[in-house]
């Protein structure tokens, strides 16, 4: 299965416009976390969006340009594929 990060930026928009971008990820599969090999949970950067799936980076970049499009913003998007990755983000504790 492929790691993706996508990000997204929307121009012009306020809080409202990003709060329909993280319902649109989310219902496309998105998440806004990275888990660690001990089971950590990770929050992202606003704007930036993690999705494992069995699919190419095209298939990753559509379902977010849908998500981003439909919050009727023009928009900025970066889809890469992670082979590797390390993080300094903020955990999630129970």
């Amino acid at each position: 299965m492929a790691k993706y990060t996508t990000r997204v930026e929307l121009r012009d928009a306020g809080p409202a416009d990003y709060e329909k971008l993280n319902a649109a990820m989310l219902e496309a599969g998105f998440t806004t976390s990275l888990r660690s090999e001990d089971g950590s949970v990770f929050i992202l950067p606003a704007g930036e969006f993690n999705k494992d799936i069995k699919a190419g980076i095209k298939e990753v970049y559509q379902l977010a340009e849908k998500a981003a499009n439909s919050t009727g913003k023009k928009n900025w998007i970066l889809t890469t594929e992670a082979i590797n990755r390390m993080w300094k983000l903020q955990e999630v504790l129970d």
